[in-house]
């Protein structure tokens, strides 16, 4: 056994405990993006089925021609405020405005055409 370590293993304790608070912090910082990540998707996902139900639902009500030229419809995480107004002779366009409390306000276009009885477009803003 060596007797004289002139103050090896102090450096080497050390330098291994940098590397290993590294390796935590990073992985923690992964760990956090990805849930970071995942909450903001599940997120979206939720903003894009409450704006497609809406939509179909405000349709439903041009094909039926029992609709009111503005409303909301309640849902778990938000609330989807609607308006429609007719551009012209056979097409009206709706505005969805959804608001979440997580998110700022969304809001899309939808033009439907009475005659063909169905969606024709649809744009989302921010």
């Amino acid at each position: 056994m060596i007797r004289n370590e002139k103050g090896f293993v102090y450096p080497l304790a050390l330098m291994l405990l940098v590397i290993t608070s590294f390796l935590l912090i990073i992985h923690t910082d992964l760990y956090l993006s990805e849930k970071r990540t995942l909450h903001e998707g599940k997120a979206l996902l939720k903003q894009e089925y409450y704006f497609m139900n809406s939509l179909q639902t405000v349709e439903r009500k041009l094909k039926n021609e029992e609709f009111a030229p503005h409303g909301q419809f309640q849902y778990a995480d938000g609330l989807v405020e609607y308006s429609v107004k007719e551009i012209a002779h056979s097409l009206y366009e709706i505005q969805l405005i959804i608001k979440m409390p997580s998110h700022k306000d969304t809001i899309g276009y939808g033009y439907y055409d009475s005659d063909l009885q169905q969606i024709i477009k649809w744009v989302e803003r921010v």
